[in-house]
């Protein structure tokens, strides 16, 4: 249908007050104009490729304008080319909890619309609140069904974008957790959960990569898995990219940015005009030393004049952050500035990609921090009031809301000093003026044509120094151009304007700009491997990492990381296997905040060893200030894991003559170790213990407990500690460890994650004359369990006829929101009602412990017996009952959905899955089938489009599972 010029300037305009009155309810304050702008390109159905705003500039509001444009198509009618789920990629952990804090406001603000006292906000806001419930089916009967998770190292995944995936979801992640996700290598998934998070972020998503410029190989993947799904996804909507960045790269087809024409950009006053325009002046200082000089000479200068500068805003009442680009440039400054008469420790912070994610989290969340966050300060700016000193690395360049007065830095290249600025009168207050003083070791321009050639060459066609010679240049036009305008020489005017806008108006070459890493291309041999879910990394030898793909090939030291455990001398005592240490690891894996880095060229030091040997007569007299016999855990880079002292480390060191054993593994050391103090590495803290971490998550608690038989009693002591034993109540004495757990499940609200047996019985129970009392069930055991206070499940006894009925009625309804094709949803509707015929077979109802004539597709106890079936996998034998599909559109495609809707079919099955109901002929060419089935099928649908369609069975069954239909469903979880 034609629509008039009136009628589409109407539609236009109902469009802009839509989304003015949700973006003032969501936001609490007016778009800006480029805001605007953006929210019409969507429901234009235009998304572009980059969106390239100067920091400070509001990029985060793309959450609002992505869910505003998503609810006003599906309000007006129209087929929304706008994916509903929006992935929102970071890199920084930090810059993660505050965009998940953005969206957690949009949803709240939706929650509690009737708080709003603008009538025309509370109606918007109804609209999304009512279309937001009218196209998902709403499992949970929740108000805003708006789903949000966090999928970062710390956090557990709270599942809300998965359980029901007909939701609209704001997915918030690291380049990790969500770039291995989407290519089939999710880190921390099993083979069940790989194509499920692939699918759903490969389809009917969009993806927000933030601070592109930091992820450039991550780009480049993300372009191509685009182009792949868009070319192969069969009427569904392809997942769609996003660059978000405040330092775009040269210029790119599609690019979305700040104009000069924007009205509140022609309006001084405005807000946005304020933050672009801040006055920021750039101070071009060369440090007393050259590039000829010994890199500790000019470390030294450089420190030196960093602390000079910097204790000259003592008791001025300003903000002061300090970059370098060094961790132990940034210790030194740190400890220089601490020392100085004139300021206090609790005014000067560290924060280095180097200290302990703990001590860092507790940083984040301090008064000094909460200083930076103020807009104004936290003092008024004046004299005798304390000033405040924040000494960063690229730690904090990217995304942390800082609001520094000044800045004092080293040189870096372009796209990092812009970062930098960004954290200065980041919300230009009044007509205030930033100092920004860069100091350099390259020496003075009249000096420099002095160098020798090598260093010359060595230095000039480096970012650094190109970013130099512009900053240069500016700084002298501007001194030219005022004593052209004054006619007098005046050094306060030799500085640059460094205001958002000016690299804007004036931007620097790509020269300036540090060299992107060189990434491999995304082919099919690769996508195919990694898909082949099915089969795990081992069984595949030419399944490569996707490492290189998410951060490229970058030449770099080596790194090894080192966490520090109460239970490492326990567990060495245990003398454990690889394999229960592989358990270990896996079951209480280490987090990202346990953990301190340093290059493994440094670990020699570190570890108080030495790689040579000792000679002559001091052959057997050494002495090391460490104790050699200290156990370590290490888990190597592939994945092995074993337990050596550091004298076995020492020993392999000097035989191997090199440290690549040690290159990117994981070292556990007892806190009594030391060596950690304030989350950074000290070499003299030997004294001290550190305190171990590893309990301490959010979104869910880790316990361990040391369970012990004495002899008469059982007994238990909480998490290591020195507090004693406590006998476990009600225990008779004939029980074994595992009845005790169960007591300890109940009594936690937690599941056993791992159990290690650190002495045998008979060494506890000497005096014992009854050898039957020494059963191996007992003894010492380090126990550990998860709880997540978010996840609350209630076993329940569920008939198989039942369970594929109601699997049947939720996939039908989650196809209806996220389908077209009626074939596709025939497919789905038809799987779902066969998929779990094969548990009705005698081995597997016993092994779920059902005794009873009628089969269960679930019982009311936990736990498999997996011995019972003897590998035989229920898919399969569902499979073999299927009836004729020669009426099914794509029959292939049902059998399908039914081999992959556990863990398997990807490409196939192993023999010991066959069904012994029927002759293994039969089984094998059912098998056969199953794998050709895969490759035709995911060359149809693409790989993506293959892992969404097994996704929505997949989630159809767990609803299900979970009682959805008939009430049992936890409305708690």
């Amino acid at each position: 249908m034609r629509i008039s010029m009136k009628n589409e300037e109407n539609m236009f305009y109902e469009d802009e007050q839509f989304f003015l009155n949700g973006f003032r309810g969501i936001t609490a304050r007016d778009p800006f104009a480029w805001q605007k702008r953006l929210f019409a390109q969507f429901m234009g159905a235009k998304i572009p490729k980059r969106v390239a705003l100067p920091t400070g500039a509001g990029k985060t509001s793309l959450m609002v304008i992505w869910l505003l444009a998503w609810v006003r198509m599906l309000h007006k009618g129209m087929e929304s080319g706008i994916p509903r789920r929006l992935i929102w990629i970071v890199d920084r952990r930090v810059v993660v909890d505050q965009a998940t804090a953005e969206a957690l406001n949009i949803r709240e603000k939706i929650l509690y619309l009737e708080n709003n006292g603008d009538s025309g906000a509370r109606n918007v806001l109804k609209i999304v609140k009512n279309q937001l419930q009218k196209f998902c089916m709403n499992h949970l009967n929740e108000e805003v069904p708006l789903a949000i998770s966090t999928l970062r190292g710390e956090l557990a995944d709270n599942r809300e974008w998965k359980k029901d995936p007909s939701k609209a979801a704001i997915i918030v992640g690291t380049v990790d957790m969500i770039g291995s996700r989407l290519l089939f290598s999710g880190y921390g998934d099993g083979s069940y959960f790989r194509p499920y998070h692939a699918g759903l972020m490969g389809i009917d998503a969009m993806i927000a990569l933030d601070e592109a410029h930091l992820s450039p190989s991550l780009v480049k993947t993300l372009r191509q898995v685009e182009n792949h799904a868009s070319a192969t996804a069969k009427s569904l909507i392809p997942m769609k990219m996003i660059e978000i960045t405040a330092t775009p790269r040269g210029q790119a087809a599609g690019t979305f940015s700040l104009s000069a024409d924007d009205p509140d950009m022609k309006d001084p006053e405005s807000e946005l005009a304020k933050r672009m325009m801040a006055r920021k002046r750039l101070y071009v200082h060369a440090c007393e030393t050259t590039p000829e000089e010994k890199s500790k000479a000019q470390h030294d200068a450089l420190v030196t004049q960093i602390v000079s500068t910097a204790i000259d805003y003592a008791g001025s009442g300003q903000r002061i952050a300090i970059y370098v680009r060094s961790p132990q440039l940034a210790q030194r400054i740190y400890k220089g500035l601490v020392q100085s008469k004139n300021i206090r420790q609790n005014q000067v912070g560290l924060l280095t990609g180097t200290i302990r994610g703990y001590e860092r989290d507790h940083l984040e969340n301090g008064p000094l921090f909460k200083a930076f966050y103020e807009h104004d300060g936290p003092a008024k700016k004046s004299a005798g009031n304390p000033s405040y000193y924040l000494v960063m690395t690229s730690a904090g360049e990217v995304g942390v809301n800082l609001n520094a007065d000044h800045m004092i830095c080293d040189l870096v290249s372009l796209e990092s000093l812009i970062q930098r600025l960004g954290r200065v009168l980041r919300f230009a207050a009044g007509d205030r003026i930033a100092r920004i003083d860069l100091l350099h070791t390259l020496g003075k321009p009249t000096e420099r044509h002095r160098y020798k050639k090598k260093i010359l060459e060595k230095i000039s066609e480096t970012p650094e120094w190109k970013t130099l010679e512009l900053l240069e240049a500016r700084s002298k036009e501007r001194l030219n151009q005022n004593i052209w305008n004054n006619g007098s020489l005046n050094s306060t005017d030799q500085w640059v304007d460094v205001s958002p806008w000016s690299f804007v108006a004036n931007p620097f070459p790509e020269s300036t700009y540090s060299k992107t890493p060189w990434s491999p291309l995304l082919d099919r041999s690769h996508l195919d491997q990694w898909a082949m879910t099915s089969i795990p990394d081992r069984g595949l030898s030419q399944r490569r990492p996707v490492e290189p793909w998410l951060h490229g090939v970058r030449e770099s030291l080596p790194e090894t990381y080192m966490a520090w455990r109460e239970d490492v001398e326990l567990i060495s005592e245990a003398s454990p296997g690889s394999k229960q240490l592989k358990n270990y690891f896996s079951a209480f894996r280490v987090l990202a905040h346990e953990t301190v880095k340093c290059n493994t060229g440094d670990l020699i030091s570190f570890l108080g060893i030495s790689k040579n040997p000792p000679k002559g007569k001091n052959a057997k007299e050494k002495s090391v200030e460490t104790p050699l016999e200290i156990p370590v855990i290490i888990l190597h880079k592939d994945g092995a894991a074993q337990v050596l002292s550091l004298h076995q480390i020492e020993e392999r060191l000097q035989e191997e003559k090199n440290n690549a054993f040690l290159s990117y593994a994981t070292l556990l050391l007892p806190p009594s170790f030391g060596k950690l103090k304030d989350g950074v590495i000290d070499l003299k803290s030997t004294k001290s213990k550190v305190k171990d971490v590893s309990c301490e998550m959010a979104g869910r608690s880790r316990k361990r407990v040391l369970v012990d038989f004495d002899g008469s009693i059982w007994r238990w002591r909480d998490d290591l500690s020195d507090k004693g034993w406590f006998p476990v109540e009600g225990a008779p004495e004939n029980n074994g460890i595992d009845e005790i757990l169960k007591g300890f499940s109940k009594r936690f609200e937690a599941r056993v994650l791992l159990k290690i047996q650190i002495s045998a019985p008979s060494e506890m129970m000497e005096n014992l004359e009854d050898d039957a009392a020494k059963d191996a069930s007992k003894g010492t055991w380090l126990v550990y369990f998860t709880k997540d206070e978010k996840r609350k499940t209630v076993a329940f006894e569920q008939r198989l006829d039942d369970h594929l009925k109601q699997t049947e009625a939720v996939a039908v309804l989650l196809s209806e929101h996220l389908l077209c094709s009626k074939d596709l949803k025939d497919a789905i509707q038809i799987a779902a009602r066969f998929h779990d015929l094969g548990k009705n077979r005698t081995a597997w109802q016993q092994a779920i412990k059902n005794n009873g004539s009628c089969p269960l597709a679930k019982s009311d106890t936990t736990g498999f017996n997996a011995k019972l079936t003897g590998g035989y996998r229920h898919e399969f034998g569902s499979l073999m009952e299927l009836s004729d599909l020669a009426t099914v559109s794509d029959g292939e495609l049902v059998k399908h959905l039914i081999a992959s809707h556990h863990r398997s079919g990807r490409p196939g099955f192993d023999q010991r899955a066959f069904d012994r109901m029927y002759p293994l002929a039969q089984n094998k060419k059912t098998g056969r089938e199953v794998m050709e089935g895969f490759f035709a099928l995911q060359k149809k649908y693409g790989w993506w489009g293959l892992a969404y369609l097994e996704a929505i069975l997949k989630a159809a069954d767990g609803l299900a599972s979970s009682g959805y239909l008939d009430g049992s469903i936890d409305h708690e979880a």
